[in-house]
């Protein structure tokens, strides 16, 4: 039922017809040869009960496409890439290094220079080309999702040595979190998009549903549509928090399928059940 005309067309129109659609294009027509290759290095993806690949609904998605693995679809990811790479003698990895600046010498580059944090020397790297793989700059916020390590340094430091930035103004902000309260900013983990994949709705404090007045997706609708919703209903109510409700699904259902978050938020109290 899907197409990677279909998928071209849910992520242009996601973008506000911002993204470069050749870009798209391309990117939808390598992703499940990627996903495939994936499997053969052993992620371990959830199957559904004819041994498929499973997927699971998301925001702005007119099919079902996101695949997954559990709730930890991303951690997995990290686990699997690393564990190949590391069967590979031509992969080294300097872990708890800290990179500082990139040399270049006559408009090209020629290295980095980078703190190894255990010591605290510096040590010059020469490299015939470099991929800056630095993360975003959600930690710019006083409030966010996003892990400590996503700081715009490495994004200073391609700009120091002429690495020109492009859509800086782009920032992803994610709609969900687990609130834990004013006094904790910063501490309040992301409430992944899966629970709203699974079937969670969101409320109001009177545990009335709200995204119908926004989107016609409702709940599935794209993240920024739906943060600025939750930000709308926020501002009208003053309230300090909306509702994600997903206590109308089974608990079987809920904790094999969500088996991560239900654990985080048994952690702190709260049986997402």
């Amino acid at each position: 039922g899907d197409s990677f005309d279909l998928h071209a067309w849910d992520t242009v129109k996601g973008s506000d017809f911002l993204a470069d659609q050749d870009v798209v294009h391309r990117f939808v027509r390598a992703m499940p040869d990627e996903i495939r290759l994936l499997d053969h290095w052993g992620i371990p993806w959830t199957r559904d009960a004819q041994g498929r690949i499973d997927q699971r609904p998301f925001g702005g998605h007119s099919f079902p496409r996101a695949t997954l693995a559990a709730d930890k679809t991303g951690f997995f990811e990290m686990q699997t890439l690393y564990d190949t790479c590391t069967k590979y003698g031509g992969v080294t990895f300097y872990q708890e290094w800290f990179a500082t600046s990139l040399v270049v010498e006559q408009g090209e580059f020629r290295g980095v220079t980078a703190i190894e944090m255990k010591t605290g020397e510096l040590h010059p790297i020469s490299a015939k080309a470099g991929i800056v793989a630095t993360g975003g700059a959600g930690r710019l916020y006083s409030f966010a999702t996003y892990g400590h390590g996503s700081t715009p340094d490495g994004l200073a430091m391609g700009y120091r040595a002429g690495v020109p930035l492009k859509d800086m103004e782009f920032v992803q902000f994610h709609p969900t979190v687990m609130y834990l309260g004013p006094d904790s900013r910063g501490q309040q983990p992301l409430i992944s998009e899966a629970v709203r994949g699974e079937g969670a709705v969101l409320v109001d404090a009177a545990g009335n549903r709200f995204m119908e007045k926004y989107d016609p997706q409702l709940e599935l609708a794209c993240r920024d549509v739906v943060a600025r919703a939750i930000d709308t209903e926020l501002k009208k109510s003053g309230a300090e928090s909306v509702f994600l409700d997903i206590s109308h699904k089974p608990a079987d259902f809920v904790r094999d399928r969500l088996p991560n978050l239900y654990e985080r938020c048994l952690a702190v109290g709260i049986d997402m059940t």
